[in-house]
């Protein structure tokens, strides 16, 4: 049988950062999480009108949402397509924040 992965992934190559989240701690640990969680419900509460249009709608599940998502050339805060995950957490950290229970 012919191995299909990559040649990286056959093994043998150390694959990743070696130097970890090295890079990210000159923000400090906590002011570093506090800023990309800020960033996170920014990001979600911008998202808020357009996910409850689009449920007024009718689009209600997490798969017709990324799709709708998509076709409308909405990207994700890292720029790539949205998935039934990503639109599942958004709608979390907004339940979150309505709720005020923030337990990141």
């Amino acid at each position: 049988m012919v191995c299909t992965k990559p040649p990286a992934l056959q093994g043998g190559v150390k694959l990743g950062n070696p130097h970890g989240a090295a890079h990210l701690r000159q923000y400090g640990g906590k002011a570093g999480r506090a800023a990309v969680v800020a960033y996170a419900d920014e990001r979600a509460k911008a998202l808020e009108a357009t996910i409850a249009a689009l449920k007024a709608e009718g689009i209600t599940s997490a798969i017709a949402l990324a799709k709708a998502l998509n076709d409308r050339s909405i990207a994700t805060a890292r720029g790539g397509k949205w998935t039934a995950r990503s639109v599942l957490n958004v709608t979390a950290r907004l339940k979150e924040e309505r709720a005020g229970s923030r337990s990141r």
